[in-house]
């Protein structure tokens, strides 16, 4: 049964629909209000779904 999750949730990791999930999960998280610069919003967004993609891996793994 336990491979049976991994396999689901390693599906739902490279899935598209995750971008949508992701995307509200990003902006639950306290997602600055104002941006300094014009990539500043690109950068914390980047770090943000890395932090998100490393908690799922540890889910799988």
């Amino acid at each position: 049964m336990a491979t049976a999750w991994r396999e689901l949730l390693a599906a739902l990791v490279s899935s598209p629909q995750v971008d949508a999930v992701g995307q509200a999960l990003l902006t639950s998280w306290g997602e600055p209000a104002v941006y300094r610069t014009p990539h500043a919003r690109d950068r914390w967004e980047a770090k943000a779904r890395r932090n998100l993609g490393a908690e799922l891996r540890s889910l799988i793994a």
